[in-house]
């Protein structure tokens, strides 16, 4: 019996070590060399998609890895060179993969999907404008940030995300902007096509007061491969919003295997515990197709940072940042119709479903607004949604490189955000109210067909490529109401205020649903004049069906001087269509000005009052843009990028300030709806914004296998306030319809200046990543005014921040990493909270208020 069971454990243990030795034990090695000299390419990154293994080549070009069996996709590249990329089948014995690589014609091997029509050949530092291509999973894993626009915020100094407090619908959408412009300025695409809109408009004093943003959190970091941001106007090529430029998040693909990711942090205060899972499955499917799916989940609990005592008056008892739960699945799949490969059908998309609880302003026990039967030591009410996000694109494209090439393909995507308000009550139904409300909402849906045709044409070294197409988008905008109790007033004898307190509903006459169509048709030209000078010509035409016709055409260049050095440059007209929800949303709501409570109407574009005072129909944005720059590149080792520009947009759609019952010309309308003061949209005001890019990367080496990369990159932005065009009506009113607070709001959209250094260490086994992020002072008007009426200023001194991260390799297929985001704990400057828009001792600004945090995440891969 003994030696029975001992055959059997034998067996199960050389069955083991066969497997073991069969799955995990092969290595894959191999030579990297210049295909002209024959020399070898030192630093150059051998990276086996979906193992999560990557290496940078030796001083004799050779490198070696572990692999496991399988087909795989490896990836070699370098900047200067044409990046290798080639499916490969790994059996039970060691594979040698030699590479010669060949010196690109362009200055960097990174190929790019935005700022030219064809998708394959022009990359970030030989285009005409400035593209940055970030790779997102070599930031993901070395700091702490868990969702896209946090990411980006501290990674790209051209970028600006900063989580909202005590902002309604802000708590729960991040704005995002570019270049210091608006949210609503930058066009999003997913896989080079575009994104719908979130339904949301920011309200309240935030850097997107007046904005609709595109919320780029519903899209998980694990389903990233990269994301592009053209930093240019782009609207001759890509339509509206694209005035500070475009970001393209490209989805992964071609992935092999399954990964799993955990993420968790918490401040070293005990708050805000995020935690973060994601599952990803990538499968190479036959003649270069392919299936990849991302499961995401990401927990972050409450944030509090309260006021200090010496405060007397503290609106917020609860500031801080909002407890979420967000769940999210994305894919991406291409697979061709025949062994030909000329042909293919694609299709990608995904849905998320995200909670948000985000506490709100406190209600003292002996506020008129509560009922002590309810509340007897006062309330502080929560402001819950349930945000939807859905997207689905679907195509068909050849792929031939001697005829024209066509891509038909349809996106449809959808917002939807739902209000509940918790811990609250409507004062007018007394002691019997209820404490919970359904708020009502409202909605996006976006459809756009498109027909794209591309061809390639060559003449010798010269290289020309057309792109023609046309477009049809339809938009969908509805709002719709709350319960009754959440937003009316009942009689009661002390005359006391109706609605949810703090969120008023959405009422029946504030439904809406409009609906409007685009349609629009673009022709693009990229060629080389020279063999050292490329240019390209752009042009669009759109056709909204609510206020008309837009016309933008650019023109840009990319001279090469030498073989270090380039000169680039553009100029383009642009636009932007006014959101649907500025012509359309109105409510009214529950503001707060130093500690008192009251209502408010927005006014729709087309409402009683708008029209009474003379408002017109809200038009397009204008905008020009210029930029001009340098590319130098003395070796493979050293980049540097340098980028000026300039833009002037005209007609820009503001949402004016308060208009109260005592104005003559407004106060008459607002006796009947029991409200205080009235806004409204209304195109009016003229800027200027100039400004600087810096982007520089040094690649060295380390010992025998260790690379060191150091990244620098730095924004400088100004802009500059024209006239504040009023109607005729409201002449000699423009600190009511602009004020110099709310202008504070358009100048420091972003910091003056945002500088980041980052120095990143790779070892075969070992990693280190540290960073230093300085943010400029901010000047943020405070409620204050002096004795002359000018509003008292919050200011915000400079600040720098520092990240660290360390990552061990310790299986094959497991890294360990953990670290600490903000080491020396570092605070925005402390103001009165009475006379801080959030309510807190902090706005929300720079590097935001959570302070010292620390992180660790696992990575496995099966």
């Amino acid at each position: 019996m003994l030696s029975f069971f001992t055959r059997k454990a034998f067996s199960a243990f050389l069955l083991i070590v066969i497997t073991y030795s069969t799955v995990i034990a092969q290595q894959l090695t191999g030579r990297v060399y210049e295909n002209q000299t024959g020399k070898p390419l030192i630093g150059a990154q051998v990276t086996v998609e979906g193992l999560d293994i990557s290496v940078p080549t030796r001083r004799d070009g050779r490198y070696s890895m572990p692999v496991r069996r399988g087909e795989y996709f490896v990836r070699i590249s370098m900047p200067g060179y044409v990046t290798y990329r080639s499916l490969i089948r790994f059996g039970v014995v060691d594979y040698q993969l030699n590479v010669s690589m060949r010196v690109s014609s362009d200055l960097t091997q990174e190929e790019t999907e935005v700022g030219t029509r064809d998708a394959n050949t022009r990359t970030y530092t030989d285009t005409p404008v400035a593209i940055d291509n970030i790779k997102i999973e070599q930031f993901a894993d070395a700091f702490g940030q868990l969702d896209l626009s946090q990411l980006l915020h501290f990674v790209l100094p051209s970028f600006n995300s900063n989580r909202q407090s005590g902002s309604d619908g802000a708590d729960h959408v991040d704005p995002s902007v570019l270049r210091g412009l608006g949210q609503d300025q930058v066009l999003v695409l997913i896989n080079g096509k575009r994104k719908h809109q979130a339904s949301l408009i920011y309200l309240f004093g935030t850097t997107g007061r007046g904005n609709t943003p595109t919320d780029l959190n519903t899209i998980p970091v694990a389903a990233i491969d990269r994301v592009e941001i053209l930093r240019d106007g782009a609207s001759a090529q890509y339509g509206s919003d694209a005035i500070a430029g475009v970001i393209n998040i490209v989805l992964k693909s071609s992935t092999n295997g399954l990964k799993l990711n955990t993420n968790h942090s918490i401040t070293d205060q005990g708050d805000g515990f995020s935690q973060n899972y994601s599952l990803h499955y990538g499968k190479a499917l036959k003649n270069d197709g392919f299936f990849d799916v991302t499961a995401d989940y990401i927990g972050r609990g409450r944030l509090y940072r309260p006021s200090s005592s010496a405060y007397t008056e503290v609106p917020r008892a609860k500031f801080g940042d909002a407890k979420v739960n967000s769940y999210s699945m994305y894919f991406n799949a291409e697979a061709p119709f025949n062994r030909q490969k000329k042909l293919f059908f694609y299709a990608f998309g995904g849905v998320q479903s995200r909670s948000t609880d985000a506490n709100s302003w406190t209600y003292e026990a002996d506020n008129e607004r509560n009922i002590k039967a309810i509340y007897p030591n006062g309330f502080e009410p929560r402001i819950l949604s349930q945000i939807w996000d859905g997207t689905l694109s679907v195509g068909v494209k050849t792929k031939t490189n001697n005829a024209w090439n066509f891509d038909i393909n349809n996106t449809f995507g959808q917002n939807q955000m739902h209000y509940t308000v918790a811990n609250t009550l409507n004062a007018s139904l007394g002691a019997s109210s209820p404490r919970s409300f359904d708020a009502g909402g409202f909605g996006l849906l976006q459809n756009v067909t498109g027909a794209h045709l591309t061809r390639k044409f060559r003449n010798g070294l010269r290289t020309t490529h057309v792109a023609l197409g046309t477009e049809l988008r339809v938009e969908d905008y509805y709002v719709f109401a709350g319960e009754e109790a959440s937003w009316k007033k009942y009689p009661n004898a002390a005359d006391l205020p109706g609605g949810a307190q703090t969120f008023p509903g959405y009422r029946p006459d504030n439904e809406v649903n409009a609906v409007r169509t685009n349609f629009g048709a673009y022709a693009d030209l990229e060629t080389d004049l020279t063999r050292s000078l490329l240019a390209t010509f752009a042009a669009r035409f759109e056709r909204y069906s609510d206020f008309g016709n837009a016309l933008n055409a650019k023109v840009s260049f990319r001279l090469k001087v030498n073989e270090t050095f380039a000169l680039r440059g553009s100029a383009s007209t642009g636009f932007r269509a006014p959101s649907l929800a500025q012509s359309h949303f109105s409510a009214i709501y529950n503001d707060v000005v130093d500690g008192v409570s009251f209502e408010k109407v927005l006014a729709a574009n087309n409402s009683t009052i708008t029209n009474a005072l003379g408002v017109k129909p809200l038009k397009q944005e204008t905008a020009i843009n210029a930029s001009v720059g340098t590319v130098y590149k003395p070796n493979s080792n050293f980049i540097l990028t340098v980028d000026g520009y300039y833009v002037s947009i005209k007609n820009r759609i503001l949402l004016t300030g308060d208009f109260t019952e005592e104005d003559p010309e407004v106060g008459k309308y607002l006796k009947p709806l029991d409200v205080k003061s009235a806004l409204f949209f209304t195109n009016a005001l003229n800027t200027k914004s100039y400004g600087v890019d810096v982007v520089g990367t040094v690649f060295s080496e380390i010992g025998e296998k260790g690379k060191l990369e150091t990244m620098f990159s730095m924004n400088y932005n100004h802009t500059l306030l024209g006239d504040i065009n009023t109607t005729a009506s409201l002449k000699g009113k423009e600190e009511n319809y602009f004020s110099q607070r709310d202008q504070s709001f358009v100048l420091y959209t972003a910091p003056k200046y945002k500088f980041n250094l980052t120095f990143a260490l790779q070892q075969p086994k070992f990693n280190a990543n540290i960073r230093f992020i300085g943010f400029s002072k901010i000047d943020i008007k405070s409620h204050e005014q002096d004795d002359q009426g000018n509003y008292v200023s919050n200011i915000y001194s400079a600040r720098v921040i520092s990240d660290a991260s360390v990552g061990f390799l310790l299986q094959k297929d497991t890294r360990l990493i953990f670290g600490c985001s903000n080491l020396l704990n570092t605070y925005p400057s402390r103001q009165n909270p009475s006379q801080s828009e959030t309510g807190g001792m902090y706005e929300s600004v720079q590097m935001g208020y959570v302070g010292r945090s620390f992180f660790g995440k696992l990575r496995f891969n099966f």
